[in-house]
């Protein structure tokens, strides 16, 4: 199953020149936490039906890759809906995924992967986990996901995913972070 592949490798190498391109605006240097990939079976990008025009489509990856949190998240999906009408899930995923992708930099994640039933949550660094992140994580997680921690330079957890549908992958994932983030 690689639908979102693709798309998601690309995307990925969008949010790196964009991040380049708005650091030299910004005129700062300051790197964000950790570079994230994400790797997920989420069909993420913006349809041509959608926005037919390519400098437009262009415009749109660039705000989306922009977004830092949910309320980044509605100002573009407004403008997506007033200049475009009503939004595509794979472009809905595509706003979920770029937002994703902030938290996680910020809280020290290098790479969010799915391999069918497996998700993967790598930390670039031991120092961005403390023992209550892992406790935290480990006990609020459904029993069922099996969720396993592997310690280490590049620590990482591994949970099993319930469903493979995208919108539920996705709001595993957020929920996740939201769990690394209040602990």
């Amino acid at each position: 199953e690689q639908h979102g592949h693709m798309d998601a490798v690309g995307y990925d190498m969008y949010c790196q020149l964009l991040e380049e391109a708005v650091k030299t605006e910004q005129g700062e240097e300051q790197a964000p936490a950790v570079e994230t990939t994400v790797d997920l079976q989420v069909d993420a990008y913006i349809p041509e039906d959608y926005i037919r025009n390519h400098e437009g489509r262009i415009e749109m990856y660039q705000k989306i890759a922009a977004v830092c949190n949910e309320e980044d998240a509605q100002i573009v999906e407004e403008e997506l809906i007033d200049r475009y009408g009503d939004i595509p899930s794979s472009v809905q995923n595509l706003v979920q995924v770029a937002t994703i992708r902030h938290t996680a930099s910020r809280l020290g994640v290098s790479e969010i992967s799915q391999k069918g039933e497996q998700l993967t949550l790598r930390f670039a660094d031991e120092k961005y986990l403390t023992l209550e992140r892992v406790n935290a994580l480990i006990t609020k997680c459904d029993r069922k996901q099996k969720m396993m921690f592997c310690p280490g330079k590049s620590p990482f957890f591994r949970a099993t995913l319930l469903s493979r549908e995208q919108e539920l992958i996705l709001r595993n994932v957020n929920f996740m972070l939201q769990v690394l983030e209040l602990n």
